[in-house]
């Protein structure tokens, strides 16, 4: 469950915009990666150049309008934007992450299908997406693009409101996926099986969860056993055959409905 604990952070004194009050219409928010609790000491912090541009430039504000920070590890704040590249900070609390921890391992769709799967999955809840490479994979992202897929993460949790950013990883092989420590590792398959109907009793009781997802081409035998060797457990999503970004979207709003 996401649970919001306020910061032990003693509050700052009011500062020179208190005139403005922080209710009414929705704050924009923008990514701080320079806001740390509780070592945070200064009421002004230094805003990126680029988003402090867009705040004035693109969204007309002023000095004095409120706004939320985050720095994509549960820390946030509520602040007014100051002058120069600044902002002044008023009131500091955390997010805890949710539970579990899910990580996707997705064989990239072709074209720009990936982008649209990337905002989907930070706006449902994953906390990585690591491109998976497999026999059947047609797309080994570049370094430059999976940069740009970060980029793209961090507008769209600035816009969803999440707390923590979903973290793109490195290309990696799905025998090397295997390997890391999961506690449930669950294998989307169109093949039926012996798959479980119900996958929401295993998800409840771990806390670091793999959901593969393959290529279009599906997965080959050898890996289907592979995955089997490593505790990997088959998972039917639906009855139809699914493209990637779908599939994608699908595994992490099923695994998200209960936390």
């Amino acid at each position: 469950m996401n649970t919001t604990q306020e910061s032990s952070y003693p509050l700052q004194a009011p500062g020179p915009y208190d005139r403005r009050r922080l209710s009414g219409p929705p704050r924009y928010r923008f990514y701080c990666p320079d806001l740390v609790l509780p070592t945070l000491s200064a009421k002004r912090i230094h805003l990126d150049p680029d988003q402090a541009r867009h705040a004035r430039r693109v969204l007309r504000m002023g000095i004095g309008d409120p706004v939320e920070l985050f720095n994509g590890q549960g820390d946030i704040a509520d602040a007014r934007l100051g002058e120069d590249d600044h902002v002044q900070v008023e009131r500091v609390r955390h997010t805890a992450r949710p539970s579990p921890v899910i990580d996707l391992a997705v064989s990239f769709p072709k074209a720009g299908r990936g982008d649209g799967m990337t905002h989907a999955l930070v706006q449902l809840g994953a906390d990585a997406l690591i491109p998976l490479l497999t026999e059947h994979s047609v797309v080994d992202p570049r370094p430059q693009k999976l940069h740009r897929l970060q980029k793209a993460a961090i507008e769209s949790a600035k816009q969803c409101g999440r707390a923590y950013l979903m973290r793109i990883a490195p290309v990696t092989l799905l025998r090397d996926v295997l390997r890391r420590h999961y506690d449930l590792r669950l294998m989307a398959d169109t093949i039926a099986g012996d798959c479980p109907a119900d996958v929401d009793p295993m998800l409840a009781d771990a806390k670091n969860v793999l959901i593969l997802i393959g290529p279009e081409g599906g997965w080959t035998d050898a890996e289907r056993n592979l995955a089997r060797e490593h505790g990997c457990i088959a998972w039917q999503l639906g009855p139809h055959v699914l493209r990637i970004e779908t599939a994608a979207a699908a595994a992490i709003a099923i695994a998200r409905r209960g936390t």
